[in-house]
């Protein structure tokens, strides 16, 4: 798996866990990486992002 690539909002929730709604609320309040508008209607996640949030979210 590169990290250098755009998942989806299905992957995305396979690799953290969290809900839709829920991580939603913490888009908004600026706790996890930002969605890409990849069309009109449909979104991605950059993954090296993902992967660098879950792994500082890890306990030390």
């Amino acid at each position: 798996m590169t990290e250098d690539r755009i998942i989806n909002k299905r992957e995305r929730r396979e690799l953290t866990n969290i809900s839709e709604p829920t991580w939603w609320r913490y888009e908004r309040a600026g706790l996890v990486p930002r969605r890409v508008q990849l069309t009109r209607g449909r979104v991605g996640y950059r993954l090296r992002e993902i992967l660098a949030w879950l792994e500082s979210r890890q306990p030390a």
